[in-house]
């Protein structure tokens, strides 16, 4: 083995000429004064130093080592795709390289002059007695929305450069433009982007794109709109190849603008109300350990189930029902509209006044940690909830205007839930002795039981999902699945966690507001109870909000700002009227365990299990194997029985404890 002399004099060429190379480049950058250079130079030198300052040697040999041993695997994994977008890069620098600054500059020109044009062209088109015609009221078929399109095509050249061509299509004088450039001779660049009467959205490399059409509003005011929306057939159906149109129903409220994950925490949120300090007394106490942690985890999973049924039924008919009740009557018809209207409203009316039941519950809590003289009665605590939850609803417009306060509600939600968490795991471990049998008799245990199932449905479901959903960006369906996927996985956690520990550190003395259980420093125990009252606030919004909506389309003048003084006015005597009702109601009957079992029985079952499961063998009974029937039809009619019997039992709950508490009774 040997090195020849060829082999040297190769070596000795190869490096002279990289030497040489690299000694003109530091030339370059001393001699020729190239300010750019320099200041490249010098910057590339400073982040070198930067990160060689924050390494040392054996960090750095094992970094070299983690990307000697997993970049070259991925890469050979992974080669055809890297391979490709590496020639697309590398096709951009060249065509950019061919291209002169004067170009450049001719062709911008040019775009912007084509941009112009697409936008106002349009406009022009429809004042001067173009053939765009405008979406009617009612929802438009697909022939109808196709007839409304114009389309221009533009072809602009100028300065000796390639041509732009531009094409713009015409929806109810809001156009929708498609620029295609040619600056060199093969490589094309597109944009693509669609713009509406109150703003621009782009859509870049999706399958479909969207288009929202304002109706007879001001501009800006978001408080009618119609959604066409142009792509594939069905959410989630991608072997469907037609366009579908999406006709939104006229709402004073504001639907199709939140993203996924902001309708995951208006779902959290509700699951992690402050209801969560109850379930250890009112869920965990009749039921006890084996049944009532497998009722909770059966309960969340068939719930599970259950709302996602309601979510893919989103676009029955090719048309986005935002409320519970459109669903139920077009399915089934004016009838079941009637009675899904008055289900949803008992649940609902129901929900909201076990909410300032628990803000007065938990300002009330507050008092007695400082005076126990009784003066501060629980209906006055109720009032003064009411009172505040009757302001934020002046000063919230709809359910997508929450986004900040669903931070808020968040960090509240994990104030009380680690402070509940803490304390009970603390007096649990001090407390070694607890008793976990179930309290009553052998009848009241079988009532209990029935109520605790009811309130095991009551903590995951809304009642409301349509209308949530309602408020999520398309594809509604495929988005709203991931919400629940995000509560149900990620926003249980909280809930078990204060549920099960409640109830391991106090037994069958847990309190049905597990914060008057647990012992430690006033001061945590304040803030937590603060927290809770302020949470709830937030959360009785959330479902309270069908009911503003259903007030605003129908009585609201629906123009101008939200905060205009009509519109203010109106909510204040609007919605302030239907708060004093639901706060009278819960000075009345204060009973918080009671409305919770009483809320599951009547509505929640009915709505999210028996309506979905038939709603769903409704429309899909052509598609559903033999099995698949008969697994619908079972929960349809175990639901049915399950919620009179819950309803039985909730009523009896209530009747006791009307005589062991009076009428305003300070519990």
């Amino acid at each position: 083995m040997h090195l020849s002399e060829e082999m040297m004099r190769e070596a000795a060429v190869f490096v002279r000429f990289h030497v040489n190379v690299l000694l003109s480049v530091f030339n370059d950058i001393v001699h020729r004064k190239d300010t750019k250079l320099f200041y490249t130079i010098a910057l590339c030198l400073w982040m070198i130093s930067m990160v060689g300052g924050s390494l040392d040697i054996l960090t750095l040999g094992y970094t070299s080592l983690v990307i000697i041993l997993t970049v070259p695997a991925l890469y050979e994994k992974y080669e055809n795709g890297i391979d490709s977008y590496a020639k697309m890069a590398h096709m951009e620098v060249q065509m950019y390289e061919r291209v002169e600054i004067g170009e450049i500059v001719r062709t911008r020109f040019r775009f912007c002059l084509c941009l112009c044009l697409c936008l106002c062209l349009p406009k022009a088109i429809i004042r001067f007695g173009g053939s765009a015609s405008r979406l009617s009221d009612g929802a438009p078929t697909a022939a109808e929305a196709a007839n409304s399109l114009l389309v221009r095509t533009f072809s602009i050249t100028g300065g000796g450069g390639p041509p732009i061509e531009a094409s713009t299509r015409v929806v109810d004088a809001s156009p929708i433009f498609f620029i295609s450039s040619s600056p060199a001779s093969s490589a094309t660049t597109t944009i693509t982007s669609s713009f509406t009467s109150s703003g621009i959205s782009t859509d870049e490399g999706d399958s479909e794109t969207s288009l929202l059409l304002h109706r007879g509003r001001e501009e800006g005011d978001a408080m009618s709109e119609t959604k066409l929306h142009v792509g594939q057939g069905n959410d989630g159906d991608a072997d469907s190849k037609h366009p579908k149109i999406d006709a939104v129903d006229d709402t004073a409220h504001q639907i199709s603008s939140d993203p996924w994950y902001q309708v995951g925490f208006v779902l959290t949120t509700g699951v992690n109300s402050a209801y969560v300090l109850g379930y250890s007394g009112s869920a965990m106490v009749p039921l006890g350990w084996v049944i009532g942690t497998t009722g909770f985890i059966l309960a969340a999973a068939i719930s599970l189930y259950a709302n996602i049924l309601i979510a893919r039924l989103h676009e029955v008919g090719g048309k986005r029902h935002i409320r519970y009740r459109d669903l139920a009557g077009h399915i089934y018809g004016r009838k079941m509209y009637s009675l899904t209207w008055a289900l949803q409203y008992v649940n609902l009316f129901m929900i909201n006044t076990g909410y300032i039941i628990l803000a007065g519950q938990a300002l009330k809590a507050t008092y007695v940690l400082y005076r126990d003289d009784a003066v501060l009665k629980l209906p006055y605590c109720i009032a003064i909830a009411g009172f505040v939850c009757a302001l934020f609803a002046f000063g919230i417009p709809h359910l997508s205007a929450l986004r900040i306060w669903l931070g808020f509600s968040t960090f509240l939600s994990l104030i009380y839930i680690i402070t509940a968490f803490v304390l009970s795991l603390k007096d649990g471990l001090s407390t070694p002795t607890r008793d976990y049998s179930i309290p009553g008799s052998n009848a009241s245990k079988v009532f209990s039981t029935i109520g605790a199932a009811a309130t095991l449905v009551f903590s995951y479901n809304t009642g409301m999902l349509p209308e949530i959903q309602a408020t999520v960006k398309p594809p509604v369906i495929r988005n709203m699945e991931k919400a629940l996927w995000f509560q149900f996985v990620i926003g249980g956690l909280p809930l078990y966690a204060v549920t099960f520990v409640g109830y391991w550190a106090y037994g069958s003395s847990t309190s049905t507001y597990l914060l008057n259980s647990v012992n430690g420093p006033i001061w945590v125990k304040s803030v937590a109870n603060i927290a809770a009252f302020f949470q709830t606030v937030v959360a009785l919004h959330i479902f309270a909000s069908p009911m503003y909506e259903y007030l605003d389309t129908k009585y609201g003048r629906g123009q101008g700002s939200p905060f205009s003084f009509y519109n203010v006015s109106f909510r204040v005597v609007v919605r302030g009227g239907y708060l004093t009702i639901n706060t009278l109601v819960a000075a009345l009957l204060p009973f918080l365990g009671d409305f919770m079992s009483l809320t599951g029985a009547l509505s929640t079952f009915p709505l999210t299990f028996v309506l979905a499961n038939h709603m769903y063998l409704k429309v899909k009974k052509n598609k559903l194997s033999a099995p698949q029937k008969a697994w619908h039809w079972l929960n349809v009619v175990g639901f049915s029985c399950l919620a009179m019997a819950a309803a039985i039992a909730a009523l009896r709950l209530i009747i006791v404890d009307s005589k062991t508490y009076h009428l305003f009774a300070d519990i």
